[in-house]
C-alpha cells in the first residue's frame, strides 16, 4: 500500500487507476472507527493518495468506487473524532478527503455516483469546524434538518445521520469537551486552558503558536468542505433543492444559540475573509441558474415571523422564511464586513438572490431594506473600506449591479414607488443624498478603472427608468449627459446619411467600453419610453376625467370604457403601478411626472440630433443592435413631429445599417426596425420612403445569415399587414414594390421553417387586398423581374404557397398557414378568381382535415375560423354541409368526453389551454354556417343536428355565465 501511496508522478495511466484499485478496495478494511495514530495515519495517507490521483483517472466507474468508499471513510472519521487518541491528524486527512470528492466531482458532474444525502450531512458539519460556536442541536431549524435528511435517508433513522437531538444528559465539566461534534474543538480549549495555566512567558507564546496553527488548519478544513459543496451545486443544482432547508436558514439566521450550524453561519460569523468571500461564493452558485429561480420564484411569505406550529407546511411558505432569512442574513453582513473579496461575494449573492425572488409574494418591505442597506453601503464605501480607490469602485460596481436588480424587477412594487418619492422629496431618512443623483454621478466617472461602475449605475439607471419613471421623468439634462459621457469614450465611425455606403470599421470596442455604452443606448431607450407611457396614461387620465366631469351618456361613457383606454391604463399601471395619474399626493411621498406628449417629442428630436448619430456609427456591433432596438420603439406620432431632416436621418440610419452593416445581429436589429417604423407611418404621407424600405426588406429575406431572414421576413409581414390596412390609399406607385415583396414572401415560404412562418404571413396579408394587382396597376410599370407574378401567375404560386405550408410538421406554420388562407377568402376578388379555376376546393378541403384530424387545438380553431371567412355560399362549392357536419361533430366530441385524438392531448396537456377557444370558435363558425341556410335545407339531417348541437351550447354558456 506505501508502494501505491508513494507512487511516481510520471507513472502511466493503467499503473494510477491500479493504484486507485488498490486504494479502494484497502478502506473496506479501515472503514471501521479508528483510535490509534496509526491508523488514522494510514487513512491520511490512502486519502492524500486519492487525491492526488483521482485527476488523472479517466474511468467513470472506478471514480464512482473512490467516491464511495471516501465518502464513508470521512464519515466513519467523523464519526468517531472525539475518541481520537491524536486529532492534529484530522484536519489533513478532511482535507485531502474533501480534495478528493471535489476532483471526482468536477470530473463526473451529477453521474458522480455518491449519496447526496449522505454528502450533505457530512459537509453541513464543517461549515464551523475549529470555531468557538455553540451549535446546538436543537431549535426549529434542527427539526426541519431532521425531517428533511430522514427523508433523504429513507429507512435510516435520525441518529444514523447525526441529528439526534440534544441527547443525555452531561455535566457542566465535560460539556465543553463534546460541544463540537467535529471534536476540534477540545483541541483549541485544551490548548487554550494549557496557555492560561502557565506561569511562563515562553509557556504563553507557545500555547498562542499552537492555537493559531491549529485555527490554521480548522481554516483549511473548511475551505476545503465549502469547495466541494460549490463543485456538488455546480455538478448537480437539482439535487440540492431538497436539501436547501438544511443548508440554509429558514428562520432568524442572526440567532447564536440553538441552532444547526448552516451556509450563513459562515459568512456571518467566520473569523476569516477568505472564508466568508468562499462561503458566499458557494451561497451564489447555489442560488444562480435557471432551474433555482424557478425554484424560489414560488416562494411566498407575507411576514417574516415564523408561522404557527401546523400539521403542514407548504413548499412556499417554507421557501419564504428561507428567502426572507437569507435576505436578513446578507444584508447584515453586508452592512458590517470591511475586507473587499468577502464583500464583493456577499453582494454578488444579493443580487443573484433579488434577480430570482419574486417581491410582489414577500413582505413589502424586504425589498426597501435591501436598497436602503446598498444606498448606505455605497455612501460609506470610502470610509468603511481600508482598501485601494480601485477595490473602493469595485465595492461600488457591485452594490449598483444589486440595485440594478432592485430596481428592474418584473413588475415595479408600490412600496418601493413611495420610498424612491419620499427620497426624491427629501422626506426619507435613508442616507443623506438622493440615491438617483448618487447613480448619475457614477455614471460620469471618469478613469481607465471606472467603466465597469459607469456600466452597473447606467444598468440601476435603466431599472428606474423602466419601472419608476415619475422619479428620473425631471432629470433628462443629466439623463443626456450620462449618456453622452458613455458614448463618447470611443470615437465612432463616421456614415454618410444622404446616400453614400460606408462599411463599418475592423476594430471593436473594448467589451468593457461596449457593455457601458450598450446600457447607456438602453438607459436613452427606456427613459424615453418610460416617459411617452406616462405622457400617453395622463392624457388618458384627463380625457375620461373630462368626459365623465362633462356629463356625457352612460353608452358613451360605457364604450370608452371598454374601448383602447384600459389597455393604455394596463400598460402604464405594469410600468408604474402607483404613479399613473399626472398628479400623486404628496402625502405619499411620490414625485409628480408631468411630462406631455410634446416634451417627450422634443427629447425624441434631441435624443436623435445628439446620441443616435454616435450610437448607430459605433464601432461596437453590440451597440449599434441596441441603437437599431431603441428606433424600432420610436412612436409613429413623435416620429411625424420631427423634422423632415431628422425623419431622413432616421430613415437612412435604418436603410444603412440593414444593407451595408457587417455584423449579422445588427442586420437583424435593422430589420425588426424597419418593419416597425414602415409598418406604423402613414403611406400617403411616407409613400417614397415605404417603397424603399420594402426593397431593403426584399434584398434583407435572401440574406446569407438566418436570423437576419426570420427578421426582415416577420418585418415584411408586418409591412404587408400594414399595407392591408391601408389598402385604400395604396396607388400606381406602389406597383413595384408590392410584386417585389410578394415575390420575396414567396421565396421565404420555401426557407427554414422560422422563416417560413413569417414568409406565409405575409402571403396572407397580400392576398387580403381586396384588388389584385393585375387589376389595379398598368402593365408599364412592371420590371422584368416581376413581370412573372402579375394576376393569374401571381396568384397561381401564393395558392402553392398556402398548400405547401398548410401540409408542413410545424404547428406554428400551419396555424399561419391557416390564417393566411381566411385571407384569401375574405378577398371576394381573389376567391372567385381561385374558385374559377378550380383551386379553392383543395384548400377547403385541407382545411376540413385540419379541423377534423389536426391534434393540436390552436391549428384546428385557425382551420376552423377560415373556413368561415367567405361571405358568399357560392364559394363554398358543394361544401357547406359537408363544414357545418364536420364542425357539428368536433363540437359534440368536445362537449362530451371527446375523440380518442381528443382524449390523447387532453390527457397529455398540450394545447389545452386552446380548447375553450376552439369550442367558442366552433359555435361561431355553425352560427355563420346556418346564415346561408335556404329553406331547402332546413329539412336536412345536417341542418337540425347543427341547429340542437347549437341551441345547447348557448345553453351551456348561458349556464357557466
Amino acid at each position: 500500500m506505501n508502494e501505491n501511496c508513494n507512487m511516481p508522478s510520471r507513472s502511466s495511466q493503467s499503473e494510477v487507476e491500479q493504484a486507485v484499485r488498490e486504494l479502494v478496495a484497502a478502506h473496506s478494511k479501515t472503514i471501521e472507527p479508528v483510535v490509534d495514530f496509526q491508523a488514522l495515519r494510514m487513512l491520511q495517507d490512502h486519502l492524500q493518495a486519492l487525491a492526488s490521483h483521482c485527476s488523472k483517472v479517466t474511468d467513470s466507474k472506478l471514480l464512482q468506487q473512490s467516491g464511495q468508499a471516501i465518502l464513508q471513510t470521512l464519515r466513519a472519521c467523523h464519526e468517531s473524532a472525539s475518541n481520537l487518541d491524536d486529532r492534529s491528524m484530522a484536519p489533513k486527512l478532511y482535507v485531502a478527503g474533501f480534495r478528493a470528492l471535489n476532483s471526482i466531482l468536477a470530473a463526473l458532474r451529477a453521474q458522480h455516483g455518491m449519496s447526496t444525502a449522505e454528502l450533505v450531512d457530512l459537509l453541513r458539519h464543517f461549515f464551523t469546524y475549529g470555531n468557538e460556536l455553540a451549535a446546538s442541536a436543537s431549535g426549529a431549524q434542527t427539526e426541519l434538518a431532521a425531517t428533511a435528511m430522514a427523508t433523504a435517508f429513507g429507512s435510516r433513522s435520525v441518529q444514523d445521520i447525526g441529528l439526534a437531538g440534544k441527547g443525555p444528559y452531561r455535566p457542566p465539566n465535560a460539556r465543553r469537551r463534546s460541544s463540537s461534534s467535529t471534536g476540534w474543538n477540545d483541541d483549541v480549549s485544551t490548548g487554550s486552558q494549557s496557555g492560561s495555566e502557565s506561569d511562563t512567558g515562553s509557556d504563553s507564546d507557545s500555547s498562542r503558536g499552537s492555537r493559531a496553527s491549529s485555527q490554521g488548519r480548522a481554516s483549511a478544513v473548511r475551505l476545503a468542505a465549502l469547495t466541494c459543496l460549490q463543485q456538488l451545486a455546480k455538478a448537480d443544482c437539482r439535487a440540492l433543492h431538497p436539501f436547501w432547508i438544511v443548508l440554509l436558514p429558514v428562520y432568524n439566521p442572526l440567532q447564536t444559540k440553538y441552532h444547526a450550524a448552516t451556509l450563513m453561519d459562515a459568512i456571518v460569523r467566520d473569523p476569516l475573509p477568505k472564508v466568508r468571500a468562499l462561503a458566499a461564493a458557494v451561497l451564489s452558485s447555489m442560488l444562480e441558474g435557471p432551474a433555482q429561480k424557478a425554484y424560489i420564484i414560488i416562494a411566498e411569505a407575507k411576514s417574516a415571523a415564523r408561522p404557527p406550529v401546523r400539521g403542514f407546511t407548504t413548499l412556499s411558505s417554507t421557501l419564504g422564511h428561507l428567502v426572507i432569512a437569507l435576505h436578513d442574513g446578507l444584508l447584515h453582513a453586508i452592512s458590517n464586513e470591511s475586507q473587499v473579496p468577502a464583500l464583493m461575494n456577499m453582494l454578488k449573492a444579493l443580487g443573484t438572490l433579488m434577480m430570482s425572488a419574486a417581491y410582489t409574494r414577500l413582505p413589502s418591505d424586504l425589498l426597501i431594506r435591501c436598497i436602503e442597506a446598498l444606498s448606505r453601503r455605497l455612501q460609506s464605501a470610502p470610509q468603511k473600506l481600508t482598501a485601494a480607490s480601485a477595490d473602493v469602485q469595485a465595492v461600488q460596481s457591485a452594490a449598483c449591479a444589486c440595485l440594478a436588480a432592485a430596481f428592474g424587477t418584473k413588475a415595479a412594487l408600490p412600496s418601493v414607488s413611495s420610498w424612491l418619492g419620499a427620497q426624491s422629496t427629501g422626506t426619507s431618512t435613508a442616507g443623506q443624498g438622493t440615491l438617483l443623483i448618487t447613480l448619475l454621478d457614477y455614471s460620469l466617472t471618469k478613469g481607465a478603472g471606472s467603466v465597469v461602475l459607469r456600466t452597473e449605475a447606467l444598468s440601476a439607471l435603466c431599472g428606474l427608468a423602466k419601472n419608476y419613471t415619475a422619479i428620473s421623468s425631471l432629470h433628462w439634462a443629466s439623463i443626456s449627459h450620462a449618456v453622452a459621457h458613455s458614448l463618447q469614450a470611443k470615437k465612432p465611425q463616421s456614415i454618410e446619411v444622404a446616400g453614400g455606403a460606408t462599411s463599418s470599421p475592423p476594430e471593436t470596442a473594448p467589451n468593457a467600453e461596449a457593455k457601458c455604452a450598450q446600457q447607456a443606448v438602453r438607459l436613452l431607450s427606456e427613459y424615453l419610453n418610460g416617459c411617452h407611457r406616462q405622457s400617453s396614461a395622463n392624457k388618458s387620465t384627463f380625457a375620461s376625467t373630462e368626459i365623465v366631469s362633462s356629463g356625457h351618456g352612460s353608452e358613451d361613457t360605457r364604450r370608452l370604457s371598454e374601448g383602447p383606454l384600459p389597455k393604455q391604463k394596463q400598460v402604464s399601471s405594469q410600468a408604474e403601478p402607483a404613479l399613473c395619474s399626472q398628479s400623486i399626493s404628496s402625502g405619499s411621498g411620490a414625485a409628480e411626472c408631468r411630462v406631455d406628449e410634446q416634451q417627450c417629442s422634443v427629447m425624441w428630436a434631441e435624443a436623435c440630433d445628439e446620441h443616435f448619430p454616435e450610437a448607430v456609427a459605433h464601432s461596437s456591433p453590440s451597440v449599434r443592435s441596441a441603437a437599431q432596438a431603441s428606433l424600432a420603439d420610436l412612436p409613429c406620432a413623435i416620429l411625424q413631429f420631427l423634422t423632415l431632416a431628422q425623419q431622413g436621418k432616421v430613415w437612412q440610419w435604418v436603410w444603412h445599417a440593414c444593407q451595408h452593416d457587417e455584423a449579422a445581429a445588427v442586420r437583424a436589429a435593422a430589420a425588426k426596425c424597419l418593419g416597425h417604423v414602415a409598418g406604423s407611418v402613414p403611406v400617403q404621407d411616407c409613400q417614397s420612403d415605404v417603397c424603399r424600405s420594402i426593397g431593403v426588406l426584399c434584398t434583407a429575406m435572401g440574406d446569407s445569415t438566418l436570423s437576419v431572414r426570420v427578421s426582415a421576413a416577420s418585418a415584411a409581414a408586418n409591412v404587408a399587414d400594414a399595407l392591408h390596412q391601408q389598402q385604400q390609399r395604396l396607388d400606381s406607385q406602389m406597383t413595384v414594390p408590392l410584386l417585389e415583396l410578394a415575390a420575396a414572401a414567396m421565396a421565404a415560404c420555401q426557407d427554414n421553417d422560422k422563416v417560413q412562418v413569417n414568409g406565409i404571413r405575409a402571403v396572407g396579408n397580400l392576398l387580403a387586398i381586396q384588388q389584385l394587382p393585375s387589376a389595379v396597376f398598368t402593365a408599364t410599370h412592371a420590371t422584368n423581374s416581376c413581370s412573372n407574378w402579375w394576376g393569374e401567375a401571381w396568384l397561381d404560386q401564393g395558392i402553392s404557397c398556402l398548400y405547401t405550408s398548410l401540409a408542413s410538421s410545424t404547428e406554428k406554420v400551419q396555424w399561419n398557414a391557416c390564417y393566411a388562407t381566411g385571407n384569401l377568402l375574405k378577398n371576394d376578388a381573389a376567391a372567385a378568381l381561385a374558385a374559377k379555376r378550380r383551386q379553392l376546393q383543395s384548400l377547403l378541403s385541407v382545411l376540413l382535415a385540419l379541423v377534423r384530424d389536426s391534434p393540436n387545438y390552436k391549428i384546428r380553431s385557425h382551420a376552423a375560423a377560415a373556413l368561415v371567412s367567405s361571405g358568399q355560399r357560392d364559394l363554398y362549392e358543394g361544401l357547406w354541409e359537408v363544414i357545418l357536419g364536420i364542425f357539428c361533430d368536433a363540437a359534440a366530441d368536445l362537449e362530451g368526453n371527446g375523440s380518442s385524438l381528443d382524449r390523447d392531448t387532453t390527457e397529455s396537456g398540450k394545447n389545452y389551454q386552446f380548447k375553450d377557444t376552439l369550442q367558442q370558435q366552433l359555435k361561431a363558425g355553425m352560427q355563420s354556417l346556418l346564415t346561408f341556410a335556404t329553406p331547402a335545407d332546413k329539412s336536412t339531417a345536417a341542418y337540425s343536428t347543427s341547429d340542437l348541437m347549437l341551441q345547447k351550447l348557448m345553453l351551456t354558456s348561458s349556464a357557466l355565465q
